[in-house]
């Protein structure tokens, strides 16, 4: 694609036309698409990137493309669209909540929405590629973040006077993941009718797409941690597991599957589960505890959108990738709750 045919994510002209972008479009094709438009935005342009991409694609519909299509990216750091009918900059997310007129990111919302999160566990938003100079300034490397690490505490011990103090490894619990998270991407795709967009104001539509987006990438966070835990086949809770492995009450918490299995209610009105505060998923079966800043998952720092027009009567279809990788610094750190 030549460099005139790209524009920048601006209310005028929001991206560039892919006429010939196939229906799969790669992660790493847009990927690519998305460096070209990096660091052309300005910040005001940020806080409306859906909105223009939305834009962008009509204008496409109206000069009327028989295959036209948008593509960009919502980065963390962009702020979350207003609240239709609201000057204040709101939004619905359930335990999110901001005075009137504070701004929010997508990245607060994320680590908001997430269970794991919410638990302690930590999401890695990966910043860009640091390059590197090598040899009269040819950038041939480049740096960043690929290991995820706990510091536990320094296993002291009682030494006579003249004894040699025994050594140790140095302590800490590390977790690797790579830099392309490997080949597979999680995606969403939804299909708007003529007559929905019709009917829906567009800061409406953007309203409503941006949540689901935000819900679906943090409940699919979610689900890789926990399914990631699982694998690893955790022992049984149990307080003197958890003790005989270092961890302390406070830090451990509960995420209880679509079985609900250990769950309870307390007469306080307090969901738990094996004893320990909890919440409720449907994305794993079994109830999982532990400590859970001692896992967390690497994720992009943004999320490539295509949106294309696939027929004659105007129908537009919204596609989202996303790339992630759990990473699990100690498996031992995790149990499963019986009933």
């Amino acid at each position: 694609m030549d460099e005139d045919e790209i524009t920048q994510l601006t209310p005028e002209s929001s991206a560039f036309l892919a006429q010939h972008m196939t229906r799969a479009a790669s992660p790493r094709v847009l990927r690519d698409l998305d460096r070209s438009l990096g660091g052309r935005n300005t910040s005001s342009a940020r806080q409306g990137a859906l909105r223009n991409l939305l834009a962008g694609a009509r204008t496409a519909m109206a000069n009327g493309r028989s295959h036209a299509a948008v593509a960009g990216d919502l980065r963390m750091s962009d702020l979350l669209p207003a609240l239709p009918g609201t000057s204040a900059r709101a939004f619905s997310l359930r335990d999110l909540q901001r005075p009137a007129g504070e701004a929010a990111t997508y990245s607060a919302a994320v680590l908001a929405e997430s269970l794991v999160a919410r638990a302690g566990a930590k999401l890695i938003f990966m910043p860009e590629p640091q390059p590197v100079a090598g040899g009269e300034s040819i950038q041939a490397f480049y740096q960043r973040p690929s290991r995820y690490q706990v510091v536990t505490a320094a296993n002291f011990a009682a030494v006579a006077d003249g004894a040699d103090v025994s050594p140790s490894a140095l302590p800490l619990l590390s977790a690797e993941f790579g830099a392309e998270y490997g080949d597979a991407s999680d995606a969403w795709r939804v299909e708007i009718s003529r007559a929905d967009q019709k009917s829906m104001h567009q800061d409406d539509l953007e309203f409503v797409i941006s949540q689901a987006i935000i819900r679906g990438y943090a409940k699919q966070i979610d689900k890789r941690v926990l399914s990631a835990i699982v694998a690893t086949t955790p022992d049984a809770w149990s307080l003197a597991a958890a003790a005989a492995h270092g961890l302390r009450f406070g830090e451990c918490r509960a995420v209880i599957g679509s079985t609900a299995t250990g769950a309870a209610v307390g007469a306080d009105g307090v969901l738990r589960a094996g004893g320990l505060s909890a919440e409720l998923t449907d994305v794993v079966t079994p109830t999982i505890a532990g400590a859970f800043y001692r896992a967390g998952c690497a994720v992009e720092n943004e999320l490539r959108v295509l949106i294309e027009r696939r027929d004659v009567q105007g129908t537009l279809v919204v596609t989202v990738f996303a790339t992630m990788q759990p990473v699990i610094a100690d498996p031992g750190a995790f149990f499963t709750v019986s009933a």
